[in-house]
């Protein structure tokens, strides 16, 4: 578990969980952390393509349904697989859970704009987890193809613009 800071008003995770058991340890931590000040925890969430995972991605998608306040979904490592089938897969779960679409329940394929909109939704007190890659250097996709990648980079440049942008206090 690492946490960004760029000066943004909510507090940024970035975890390498991927797995049922894993998922419910950090999202339960990070609702009692926000709780107290009636903070929400915002899910970004995953899972691997390529065959992996299959029989756990409803599951995972149900916990993070019930256990964060918002879910959005978003590419890990699709490999050869379609990045929007694995994501209705995690989908289901969540809605099972009780998340409903474009509310509480996001699917934003393209991982960036995924966690530029996690961002989106937080707020002071809140807390952002992004979860499934930790501190992989690429994603997988298609042809064996690997695209570099940090999600904690990616959120430190994402969180800079973004705190950039916000008027001055004063």
């Amino acid at each position: 578990m690492e946490f960004i800071d760029a000066g943004q008003p909510f507090k940024v995770v970035v975890d390498y969980a991927h797995e049922p058991m894993s998922l419910t340890a950090l999202f339960s931590t990070l609702k009692k952390i926000v709780s107290p000040n009636n903070g929400k925890v915002i899910g970004v969430i995953g899972s691997d393509g390529g065959g992996r995972d299959k029989g756990k991605r409803a599951k995972m998608g149900e916990i993070a349904g019930r256990l964060c306040d918002y879910v959005v979904i978003t590419d890990v490592n699709c490999f050869d697989e379609d990045p929007n089938e694995i994501a209705e897969m995690l989908a289901v779960g969540a809605r099972n859970a009780g998340k409903t679409d474009d509310i509480n329940l996001l699917i934003e394929v393209d991982r960036k704009n995924g966690i530029k909109k996690a961002f989106s939704l937080a707020g002071p007190g809140d807390v952002v987890a992004i979860t499934a890659k930790g501190t992989e250097p690429c994603i997988c996709v298609a042809r064996g193809q690997k695209i570099p990648w940090d999600d904690r980079k990616v959120s430190r440049e994402l969180l800079s613009f973004s705190v950039q942008s916000l008027p001055a206090a004063g």
